[in-house]
């Protein structure tokens, strides 16, 4: 029975900004149908939940960080191409969600809220950082938390009590800890980590 059954995908570093090469084939292309083929869209959408790895600041303010070799930021409105994937979830657990500072990290939790797209490992302060994302389905409640282990120069920074950014794991007491609490609220956890080398 299909109902027993839930069906999760995911994908890894998802880049729309406007300075990387998906979003400008995209256009090109006219749309999400150019740039993946039919067969991945369709396995995407039909999955229950379908979760990205959000490799990109969205927002129009900041600068980018400096030394920094690769820093991608998108328009707001580039959103809107999750719903054309079928994502449902996305972490911002990354070495990219920063890449523009504070304000671009603020404008892509308000953004995403904006689209009602949910997000883990990154936020506004430490504790939207750790906190867990829930759905249930079929019947089945399934929790997320992220956290990221990717970079040799940490740019990225760790979130505060009063500062955005994401959590860490370079020492993974603290995500262990997160994994541990948000185990006890659901029937599956899925600890979904950023790693480096």
């Amino acid at each position: 029975d299909s109902k027993d059954i839930s069906t999760l995908s995911f994908v890894g570093d998802v880049s729309l900004a406007d300075n990387w090469f998906i979003a400008p084939k995209y256009d090109e292309r006219g749309g999400i149908n150019g740039v993946l083929s039919s067969d991945i869209l369709k396995l995407m959408k039909a999955s229950d939940l379908m979760v990205a790895n959000s490799e990109f600041t969205v927002s129009n303010r900041g600068s980018k960080l400096p030394n920094k070799l690769y820093t991608f930021r998108a328009k707001p409105e580039r959103l809107s191409i999750y719903s054309e994937m079928g994502v449902d979830m996305v972490t911002l657990a990354n070495n990219h969600v920063f890449d523009y500072g504070k304000d671009a990290l603020i404008d892509t939790t308000k953004l995403l809220q904006k689209a009602a797209i949910p997000y883990v490992g990154g936020g506004i302060d430490i504790e939207e950082a750790k906190r867990p994302v829930y759905f249930i389905v079929n019947g089945m409640k399934i929790g997320f938390v992220g956290a990221s282990n990717a970079e040799k120069l940490r740019y990225t920074p760790q979130a505060t009590e009063d500062t955005p950014g994401i959590l860490r794991a370079y020492d993974t007491t603290e995500y262990n800890a997160v994994i541990q609490e948000a185990s006890k609220n659901c029937d599956y956890l899925i600890a979904y980590i950023h790693w480096g080398t």
